[in-house]
């Protein structure tokens, strides 16, 4: 960021993503640089002005299986046993770094829970459903992705999948027919999160919900932008933890302008 440092006659900073979840980097690099905030455009202000489409969210709630579930819960407990040693400055007994196995810990946890075999499922049942609508799927792993692709497949359903393991000339490929109309339903990863625009998409399932409200604001602009002749969209967010649903539950109170659907898995 040492850039920031050169003499210019004005800056300006344009970004959809201010903060981020545990990055002081507003406070410690922007601010100083180029100066504080000075006019804030939210999707409350946007949906006002027309500039975003109206949407309707669905959380709606999966559950472990009984393998995940126990997993879960030993995974949970050593997170709690370590997390107390750490804040009152016990040490361990076998010179672990506390902090990294701690980290470990919480991403083993997170990845258990973003891939939990029913939601694999449950994101196929949902696109057969909805096929007139055009399609973005999130996933966190491309496993996920693959596997529910192929969950498709035997539902006689072809989609595309989109991942940043694919040659340049693949993910092209892919997105060429995905805005084209060729295939209604995209499969992706992380790498859709930025620098894709399809505006005639309305309808989304976050399979594997992100802990950080940028890639969550980035979702969700995939789905709203204004398209002539668009469906409201509909976006649905799966989740299996409390959380999970202590963070949902919050956003919703956050986006009381949009209509909120909340429903569990039968």
């Amino acid at each position: 960021m040492s850039f920031l440092k050169n003499k210019f006659e004005s800056k300006i900073g344009l970004t959809a993503t201010l903060e981020r979840k545990y990055d002081d980097g507003v406070e410690q690099i922007l601010i100083p640089n180029i100066g504080k905030k000075i006019y804030d455009y939210d999707i409350k202000k946007a949906l006002k002005d027309g500039v975003v489409e109206n949407y309707k969210m669905v959380y709606l709630k999966t559950f472990f299986n009984d393998k995940e579930e126990e997993e879960y819960e030993n995974l949970s407990k050593k997170i709690a046993k370590l997390s107390g040693m750490h804040y009152s400055g016990v040490k361990n007994k076998n010179n672990i770094d506390s902090d990294k196995y701690l980290k470990l810990l919480l991403f083993k946890r997170s990845r258990l829970v973003n891939n939990s075999n029913q939601r694999k499922y449950i994101a196929t049942k949902l696109i057969l459903n909805n096929l007139r609508r055009k399609k973005i799927i999130f996933c966190e792993s491309i496993k996920q992705a693959e596997e529910i692709k192929e969950e498709c497949k035997k539902n006689n359903l072809d989609t595309v999948v989109y991942h940043s393991k694919m040659s340049q000339s693949d993910r092209v490929s892919v997105l060429n027919s995905f805005q084209s109309n060729y295939y209604h339903t995209l499969i992706g990863c992380k790498a859709l999160d930025e620098g894709f625009d399809v505006p005639d998409i309305d309808f989304a399932i976050i399979v594997s919900q992100t802990n950080t409200s940028r890639q969550r604001i980035q979702r969700l602009g995939r789905t709203i932008r204004k398209s002539k002749g668009k469906e409201k969209p509909i976006i649905y967010t799966l989740y299996t933890t409390e959380d999970e649903f202590s963070d949902l539950y919050e956003e919703q109170f956050s986006n009381s302008h949009i209509e909120v659907k909340w429903a569990e898995v039968k």
